[in-house]
């Protein structure tokens, strides 16, 4: 008996089907090492043969391997020899310097997750494919490399640098690892979010950068929020509960006590070095990665079926 293809299975099944999203789930799993870099006119075998290994099938590797080790090297050299929570500006520095590379990373495994395949997304619609089947399917697919690439920064780091201060938690390998690994989860979660809300590759980019500019500013790492005044001052507050780096930023500095540094700057509820601030600023990235995965369901589910009455 001939094996069924993957839209096949997908007509085939009922809408409450979970085989439905199972198929759609190893179709993810496979996603970031097959090689969908198109061939190009005029183009030599050989450089397309680079370009599909080198972008497509080896694109997840390069991201979870480089950079963790981009993320600690870095994060070690700001240091400037000095251990972290030795000196605040240094300490504070490589904070930032991981949460960002680690971001960017997650982020980049689910930039172009939906911008780039509405039609694919309109055409299985039609077949009864729920939005929120979509997007938990390319989620569950980015788990895996999200998973490594956030052990595989903790471990780096933890082997590249000392902790000097005061930890809320012994095991700081432990704890750090299972932090980014939700702060990439929630990264992969915004990533899909902002994909499904703006059209385009091109325009995807673009704000994800802007996104990433955020997540330096309301991070509270430089800066203490509370330092913003005015209305403006406000709203940059509120937009700082949905920017994953200010919680992760949070934990991290909860855990290492990185506050005592410097009593003159203090830095709002999320640093406070317990074990319970710890934790609820885990659960804020977990809130924050089901609000983003919840707006880019109902986007799709949306904006799907419009695209396919269009075509």
């Amino acid at each position: 008996m001939a094996k069924k293809t993957l839209d096949q299975l997908l007509k085939s099944y009922s809408p409450r089907h979970s085989g439905r999203l199972r198929t759609l789930v190893s179709r993810e799993l496979g996603r970031p090492f097959s090689a969908w870099v198109p061939y190009k006119p005029g183009e030599s075998k050989v450089l397309n043969f680079i370009r599909k290994w080198a972008l497509g099938r080896l694109k997840a590797v390069w991201i979870i391997v480089l950079f963790p080790l981009m993320a600690a090297v870095v994060g070690k050299s700001v240091l400037k020899g000095n251990n972290l929570g030795v000196e605040s500006v240094s300490s504070v520095s490589a904070l930032l310097v991981v949460l960002t590379v680690v971001g960017f990373g997650s982020i980049g495994l689910t930039t172009a997750g939906v911008s780039d395949e509405w039609k694919v997304l309109a055409r299985e619609s039609s077949w009864g494919v729920r939005g929120w089947q979509h997007i938990l399917s390319k989620f569950l697919g980015s788990v895996p490399p999200t998973i490594v690439l956030g052990v595989l920064t903790a471990w780096f780091f933890c082997l590249l640098v000392e902790t000097d201060t005061t930890m809320v938690h012994e095991n700081n390998f432990a704890f750090l690892a299972i932090m980014l690994v939700l702060y990439s989860w929630c990264c992969t979660a915004m990533g899909l979010a902002v994909s499904s809300v703006v059209r385009g590759t091109k325009s995807t980019v673009l704000v994800l950068m802007a996104t990433l500019a955020m997540f330096v500013v309301l991070s509270e790492i430089p800066i203490p929020l509370d330092n913003l005044e005015g209305w403006a001052g406000d709203v940059l507050k509120l937009i700082s509960l949905v920017i994953p780096a200010r919680w992760a930023g949070g934990a991290w500095a909860a855990q290492i006590d990185l506050e005592s540094l410097n009593p003159y700057d203090e830095h709002g509820f999320t640093w406070e070095p317990t074990f319970e601030t710890a934790l609820i600023d885990c659960s804020g990235l977990l809130i924050c990665m089901v609000a983003y995965l919840v707006i880019a369901s109902i986007m799709v589910r949306s904006r799907a079926p419009k695209i396919l009455l269009n075509q």
